[in-house]
C-alpha cells in the first residue's frame, strides 16, 4: 500500500493509470508491475507500507548504489534477484515522454 501524504501522485498499476491526491490509498498487488511519478507542480510525498517485512532492503540497496553512483542495470538486476523480484523499466520512456518527467534516483 501507498498513502499519499501531500501532492498529486501519478500511478500505473498493471494497465490502470490514475492520479491520487492527499489522503488516497494506492494498492499495489504483489506480482503486478507498478510505477509512480509526481503528477503535480509541487513536491509529493507518500508513505509506503510493505508486507511482509524485509522488502524495504531493496530500496535501501538502491539508495546506497545511487549514493555511490554505482546504480547500473547489472547491479540493479542483482539487487532485485537478491530480493526475489524484478525491476522492469519498459514504461519509463513512455511515461516520461507523455508527462514530461525527469527520471532521478
Amino acid at each position: 500500500w501507498s498513502y499519499v501524504v501531500f501532492g498529486r501522485i501519478g500511478a500505473r498499476i498493471g494497465e490502470d493509470e490514475f492520479t491520487a491526491g492527499p489522503g488516497s490509498w494506492i494498492l499495489k498487488p504483489r506480482g503486478l508491475m507498478h510505477t509512480f511519478w509526481n503528477a503535480g507542480p509541487e513536491p509529493g510525498r507518500i508513505i509506503e507500507l510493505l508486507t511482509p517485512g524485509a522488502f524495504e532492503g531493496l530500496f535501501r540497496g538502491m539508495a546506497d548504489l545511487a549514493a555511490r553512483d554505482e546504480l547500473t542495470d547489472e547491479r540493479l538486476d542483482a539487487l532485485a534477484r537478491e530480493h526475489e523480484t524484478e525491476i522492469d523499466m519498459t514504461w519509463v520512456a513512455e511515461l516520461s515522454a507523455r508527462y514530461g518527467l525527469e527520471v532521478t534516483l
